[in-house]
């Protein structure tokens, strides 16, 4: 098949999308992340393979070349047990996964190349450092995007990246990330390379938890985020954050019409301790 005969890729891209390089015959490709389209930092580990054990939960050791997920819907996990070797015997995984990540990195999961199961796969948001085990490491994630589901046995490559250096700095990428409310509160995590929001309201809205800021050396540089709510098929209520200052302005009432819709723009300067906030309503 020629290039220009294949089906144009679904947008917006998840990073696992396989781009033509220089290497074995049967194992094609470099995924685009590593390529610098998306932003990310260095690249610590790259496809390295693994079998999907989804046959338990529990935090042990998951067996060599096994990764295993604390959940038995693998996308509802938060800790992935990850064998500190892989099933071609590279043993460095742990010490990757302990001493070189840090919060806001990805580990990019998906299912092998040589299999028909390619399209299944998942991003995962580092949350912190791996904790050592005998054998294996356990790592806390939050699911950022998944496709499909990946069976137990499954053959499956697993990459780790490091945040983007911007991470270091101001939290102002232009990347959209719709998020979905859970028990009234959705979570915002400086880690997740994004700063505009799109959430349609399924429920009133009571809190919006920030997870992380930038280091705390960096602690001075603005974090800046928008929002844009849209109203669900009932009138749903946004309660704001105390730590909100609308800078004169009446703190807005999200409009009651179905499918109305409200801007909101935040910006702190001292790591969450107060924000300034600004909102407009769109016609």
């Amino acid at each position: 098949m020629k290039i220009y005969d294949m089906n144009r890729p679904a947008l917006p891209f998840s990073g696992m999308e396989m781009i033509p390089a220089m290497q074995g015959s049967s194992d094609v490709g470099i995924p685009l992340f590593a390529a610098r389209e998306l932003p990310v930092g260095d690249v610590i580990v790259m496809r390295r393979k693994y079998l999907a054990d989804r046959g338990s939960t529990a935090d042990s050791d998951p067996g060599t070349g096994n990764l295993r997920w604390n959940n038995v819907t693998p996308d509802s996990a938060d800790t992935l047990f990850i064998s500190d070797e892989d099933t071609e015997t590279n043993n460095d995984m742990g010490t990757v996964l302990q001493d070189s990540v840090a919060p806001g990195g990805r580990i990019y999961i998906q299912a092998s190349a040589d299999t028909e199961a390619r399209d299944n796969w998942q991003v995962w948001e580092i949350d912190d450092s791996g904790v050592a085990n005998t054998g294996y490491t356990g790592i806390a994630v939050v699911l950022v995007d998944s496709n499909g589901v990946i069976a137990d046995g499954d053959p499956i490559e697993v990459s780790v990246v490091n945040p983007s250096p911007e991470v270091e700095g101001v939290a102002d990428r232009n990347y959209i990330s719709e998020q979905v409310s859970t028990a009234n509160n959705i979570d915002i995590s400086y880690g997740y390379l994004r700063d505009h929001f799109i959430v349609s309201l399924h429920e009133d809205l009571d809190t919006i938890t920030f997870l992380d800021f930038p280091p705390s050396g960096d602690n001075g540089r603005p974090v800046k985020y928008r929002f844009l709510f849209t109203q669900g098929s009932s009138p749903w209520a946004i309660t704001w954050p105390a730590e909100f200052n609308w800078c004169g302005q009446t703190p807005p009432v999200m409009p009651t019409s179905p499918g109305a819709q409200m801007w909101v723009e935040i910006i702190t300067y001292d790591a969450g301790a107060s924000w300034d906030a600004t909102f407009g309503i769109r016609d």
